[in-house]
């Protein structure tokens, strides 16, 4: 099995997704998700062409339950409506990483990694130091705009050019 070990804030939810969400709910009062859905359509073009399944490792996980079955289901209003446009682009979080009492997201993939029979995966996400230096062939830092460098607007979150990488790792032999 392929997995793609997805944060959520700062890779599909940017300052200018939020920004979105706020307006259209004070010109409407109906809450939208902050999630960026271009940003949804990457995902879901990597998960086309390679079947990987999304595992979460965002903090977003702590809002989500398991059935008798292992199958994650949302228990809030902000992870519900997360789950409904997931289900609008036709993705499906497949699972969840474990809980480390630290929240050392690094230790987590780890766990999962021991317990579950992984072929390959890649991380995507916006948290650097520990990820990279643990994982540093399956790792795609997404940049944000709390990076200690510049970055432009344009620059920020997940963008198309992270495919052809998500891609290549998931597809290397290892």
């Amino acid at each position: 099995m392929k997995v793609i070990f997805l944060d959520i804030d700062g890779v599909l939810v940017t300052p200018e997704s939020i920004y979105k969400s706020k307006k259209h709910y004070l010109e409407t009062g109906e809450m939208i998700s902050s999630i960026d859905e271009d940003k949804l359509d990457i995902i879901k073009e990597i998960i086309e062409k390679t079947n990987a399944k999304i595992v979460l490792s965002s903090l977003y996980k702590l809002e989500f339950i398991k059935d008798e079955q292992g199958n994650p289901h949302p228990i809030t209003d902000k992870t519900k409506l997360m789950e409904s446009l997931f289900n609008k682009h036709s993705l499906k979080i497949f699972d969840l990483t474990p809980n480390d009492y630290y929240r050392n997201r690094s230790k987590e993939i780890l766990m999962y990694l021991r317990n579950n029979s992984i072929d390959n995966f890649v991380i995507i996400d916006d948290e650097g130091v520990s990820l990279s230096e643990v994982f540093p062939d399956n790792f795609i830092k997404i940049n944000t705009p709390y990076d200690y460098q510049e970055h432009s607007e344009e620059d920020i979150g997940l963008k198309p050019k992270h495919i052809k990488e998500a891609i290549r790792i998931l597809t290397r032999n290892k």
